[in-house]
Protein backbone atom coordinates (compact mmCIF):
# COMPACT_ATOMS: atom_id res chain seq x y z
CA UNK A 1 0.00 0.00 0.00
CA UNK A 2 2.25 2.84 1.17
CA UNK A 3 5.60 1.49 1.26
CA UNK A 4 9.19 1.94 -0.09
CA UNK A 5 8.20 2.08 -3.61
CA UNK A 6 5.36 4.13 -3.03
CA UNK A 7 7.37 6.77 -1.27
CA UNK A 8 10.10 6.67 -3.40
CA UNK A 9 7.66 7.47 -6.04
CA UNK A 10 6.25 10.70 -4.07
CA UNK A 11 9.68 12.09 -3.18
CA UNK A 12 10.12 12.18 -7.05
CA UNK A 13 7.26 13.98 -7.85
CA UNK A 14 7.57 17.68 -8.16
CA UNK A 15 5.84 19.82 -5.07
CA UNK A 16 3.19 21.06 -7.43
CA UNK A 17 2.54 17.51 -8.36
CA UNK A 18 3.05 16.34 -4.92
CA UNK A 19 0.60 18.88 -3.51
CA UNK A 20 -2.11 18.03 -6.24
CA UNK A 21 -2.08 14.25 -5.51
CA UNK A 22 -1.85 14.92 -1.58
CA UNK A 23 -5.05 17.34 -2.52
CA UNK A 24 -6.92 14.53 -4.63
CA UNK A 25 -6.04 12.30 -2.43
CA UNK A 26 -8.05 13.78 0.18
CA UNK A 27 -10.98 14.07 -2.04
CA UNK A 28 -10.82 10.67 -2.77
CA UNK A 29 -11.46 9.91 0.49
CA UNK A 30 -13.79 12.49 1.10
CA UNK A 31 -16.19 11.11 -1.64
CA UNK A 32 -15.32 7.36 -0.97
CA UNK A 33 -17.11 8.52 2.87
CA UNK A 34 -20.48 10.22 1.10
CA UNK A 35 -20.32 7.22 -1.46
CA UNK A 36 -20.76 4.88 1.35
CA UNK A 37 -23.51 6.32 2.70
CA UNK A 38 -25.38 6.27 -0.22
CA UNK A 39 -24.30 2.74 -0.63
CA UNK A 40 -25.15 1.04 2.49
CA UNK A 41 -28.10 3.20 3.13
CA UNK A 42 -28.61 0.59 6.10
CA UNK A 43 -25.99 2.25 8.33
CA UNK A 44 -26.71 5.24 9.59
CA UNK A 45 -24.15 8.26 9.48
CA UNK A 46 -25.26 9.63 12.65
CA UNK A 47 -24.42 6.33 14.52
CA UNK A 48 -22.22 4.25 12.57
CA UNK A 49 -18.55 4.98 12.54
CA UNK A 50 -16.81 5.58 9.07
CA UNK A 51 -14.90 2.41 9.98
CA UNK A 52 -18.04 -0.25 9.70
CA UNK A 53 -18.58 0.52 6.40
CA UNK A 54 -15.41 -1.84 6.05
CA UNK A 55 -17.41 -4.62 6.98
CA UNK A 56 -20.22 -3.81 4.09
CA UNK A 57 -20.30 -5.70 1.14
CA UNK A 58 -18.75 -2.36 -0.50
CA UNK A 59 -15.56 -3.27 2.22
CA UNK A 60 -13.75 -2.65 -0.62
CA UNK A 61 -14.12 0.76 -1.36
CA UNK A 62 -14.06 1.88 2.32
CA UNK A 63 -9.99 0.12 2.54
CA UNK A 64 -9.23 2.25 -0.65
CA UNK A 65 -10.64 5.45 1.01
CA UNK A 66 -8.30 5.25 3.63
CA UNK A 67 -5.45 4.01 1.84
CA UNK A 68 -6.03 7.36 -0.53
CA UNK A 69 -5.91 9.27 2.75
CA UNK A 70 -2.62 7.57 3.95
CA UNK A 71 -1.45 8.61 0.72
CA UNK A 72 -2.29 11.87 1.78
CA UNK A 73 -0.77 12.02 4.92
CA UNK A 74 2.88 10.90 3.29
CA UNK A 75 2.37 13.37 0.55
CA UNK A 76 1.91 16.15 3.09
CA UNK A 77 4.70 15.43 5.11
CA UNK A 78 6.99 15.13 2.34
CA UNK A 79 5.86 18.46 1.57
CA UNK A 80 6.45 19.79 4.73
CA UNK A 81 10.18 18.02 4.82
CA UNK A 82 11.05 20.44 1.19
CA UNK A 83 8.95 23.46 2.77
CA UNK A 84 11.70 24.20 5.71
CA UNK A 85 14.60 22.20 3.47
CA UNK A 86 17.42 20.47 6.08
CA UNK A 87 19.25 23.11 7.18
CA UNK A 88 18.15 24.84 10.09
CA UNK A 89 14.96 23.02 10.61
CA UNK A 90 13.28 23.26 14.41
CA UNK A 91 12.00 21.24 16.28
CA UNK A 92 8.21 21.76 15.67
CA UNK A 93 8.56 21.64 12.43
CA UNK A 94 9.96 18.12 12.68
CA UNK A 95 6.98 17.65 15.07
CA UNK A 96 4.35 18.90 12.62
CA UNK A 97 5.92 16.40 10.15
CA UNK A 98 6.40 13.65 12.27
CA UNK A 99 3.25 13.91 12.98
CA UNK A 100 1.86 13.44 9.18
CA UNK A 101 3.79 10.33 9.38
CA UNK A 102 2.07 8.94 11.97
CA UNK A 103 -1.23 9.90 10.31
CA UNK A 104 -0.12 7.75 7.62
CA UNK A 105 1.05 4.94 9.27
CA UNK A 106 -2.43 5.16 11.16
CA UNK A 107 -4.24 5.28 8.27
CA UNK A 108 -2.39 2.00 7.01
CA UNK A 109 -3.20 0.24 9.69
CA UNK A 110 -6.79 0.96 9.92
CA UNK A 111 -7.08 0.10 6.27
CA UNK A 112 -5.39 -3.30 7.00
CA UNK A 113 -7.51 -4.49 9.82
CA UNK A 114 -11.17 -3.91 10.01
CA UNK A 115 -12.98 -2.40 12.93
CA UNK A 116 -15.23 -5.25 15.71
CA UNK A 117 -17.48 -2.42 16.80
CA UNK A 118 -20.65 -2.19 15.44
CA UNK A 119 -22.36 1.84 16.33
CA UNK A 120 -18.85 2.46 17.73
CA UNK A 121 -19.71 -0.24 20.80
CA UNK A 122 -18.44 -4.14 20.81
CA UNK A 123 -21.38 -6.12 19.90
CA UNK A 124 -22.48 -8.48 22.60
CA UNK A 125 -20.78 -11.90 22.63
CA UNK A 126 -17.74 -10.78 20.49
CA UNK A 127 -14.57 -10.59 21.99
CA UNK A 128 -12.45 -8.00 21.50
CA UNK A 129 -8.94 -9.33 19.12
CA UNK A 130 -6.06 -8.32 18.13
CA UNK A 131 -7.49 -7.16 14.87
CA UNK A 132 -9.81 -5.24 16.59
CA UNK A 133 -7.26 -3.13 18.94
CA UNK A 134 -4.27 -2.98 15.78
CA UNK A 135 -7.29 -1.34 14.07
CA UNK A 136 -8.63 1.17 17.27
CA UNK A 137 -4.55 1.95 17.11
CA UNK A 138 -4.51 2.98 13.72
CA UNK A 139 -7.34 5.15 13.95
CA UNK A 140 -5.64 6.63 16.87
CA UNK A 141 -2.76 7.62 15.49
CA UNK A 142 -4.44 9.36 13.14
CA UNK A 143 -6.38 11.41 15.20
CA UNK A 144 -3.32 12.16 17.36
CA UNK A 145 -1.35 12.90 14.06
CA UNK A 146 -3.75 15.80 13.05
CA UNK A 147 -4.10 17.03 16.26
CA UNK A 148 -0.89 16.93 17.34
CA UNK A 149 0.37 18.52 13.48
CA UNK A 150 -2.25 21.90 14.55
CA UNK A 151 -0.98 22.16 17.70
CA UNK A 152 2.77 22.29 16.56
CA UNK A 153 1.76 24.86 13.77
CA UNK A 154 0.74 27.07 16.55
CA UNK A 155 4.29 27.29 17.53
CA UNK A 156 5.70 27.77 13.64
CA UNK A 157 6.92 31.17 13.54
CA UNK A 158 7.32 31.91 10.02
CA UNK A 159 3.11 31.20 9.07
CA UNK A 160 0.50 33.98 8.59
CA UNK A 161 -1.81 35.52 11.30
CA UNK A 162 -4.36 34.52 9.39
CA UNK A 163 -3.60 30.92 8.92
CA UNK A 164 -2.53 30.79 12.59
CA UNK A 165 -5.92 31.61 13.70
CA UNK A 166 -7.74 29.28 11.34
CA UNK A 167 -5.75 26.94 13.13
CA UNK A 168 -6.89 27.94 16.45
CA UNK A 169 -10.79 28.28 15.32
CA UNK A 170 -10.57 24.32 13.69
CA UNK A 171 -8.70 23.05 17.33
CA UNK A 172 -11.65 25.21 19.47
CA UNK A 173 -14.11 23.84 17.11
CA UNK A 174 -13.20 20.11 17.07
CA UNK A 175 -12.80 20.30 20.97
CA UNK A 176 -16.24 22.04 21.53
CA UNK A 177 -18.19 19.46 19.16
CA UNK A 178 -15.86 16.42 20.67
CA UNK A 179 -17.28 17.12 24.12
CA UNK A 180 -20.28 18.75 23.54
CA UNK A 181 -21.62 15.38 21.13
CA UNK A 182 -19.83 13.00 23.52
CA UNK A 183 -22.16 14.67 26.44
CA UNK A 184 -25.29 13.77 24.04
CA UNK A 185 -23.80 10.22 24.12
CA UNK A 186 -23.57 7.22 21.47
CA UNK A 187 -27.08 7.93 20.15
CA UNK A 188 -24.44 10.62 17.40
CA UNK A 189 -21.03 9.03 17.65
CA UNK A 190 -20.87 8.82 13.92
CA UNK A 191 -22.17 12.30 13.73
CA UNK A 192 -19.79 13.34 16.08
CA UNK A 193 -16.52 11.67 14.06
CA UNK A 194 -17.83 12.80 10.84
CA UNK A 195 -17.48 16.31 12.11
CA UNK A 196 -14.00 16.15 13.49
CA UNK A 197 -12.79 14.46 10.10
CA UNK A 198 -14.50 16.63 8.27
CA UNK A 199 -12.33 19.28 10.49
CA UNK A 200 -9.14 17.45 10.12
CA UNK A 201 -9.56 17.28 6.35
CA UNK A 202 -10.32 20.88 5.46
CA UNK A 203 -7.22 21.69 7.95
CA UNK A 204 -5.22 19.43 6.35
CA UNK A 205 -6.22 20.73 2.85
CA UNK A 206 -5.10 24.58 4.08
CA UNK A 207 -1.42 23.54 5.21
CA UNK A 208 -1.00 21.58 2.16
CA UNK A 209 -1.55 25.06 0.27
CA UNK A 210 0.77 26.58 2.79
CA UNK A 211 3.29 23.76 1.77
CA UNK A 212 2.46 24.03 -2.21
Amino acid sequence: MLGPRVIRSLRGLSSSALADASTLAVAVFVVTVAAEHGLESRLSPVTHMISEYANTGWGGLMVAGFVAWGFSFAGTALLGSRYWGHAGIRWSDRVLIGCFWLAAAGALVTASFSTQTSEGVLPAGVKFTLRGRLHDLGSGAITLGIFGAALAALVVIDWSVAFRRWTVGVIVFVIATDAGLLAVGSSVGGLRQRLLVAAGCAWQLSIIMVFR
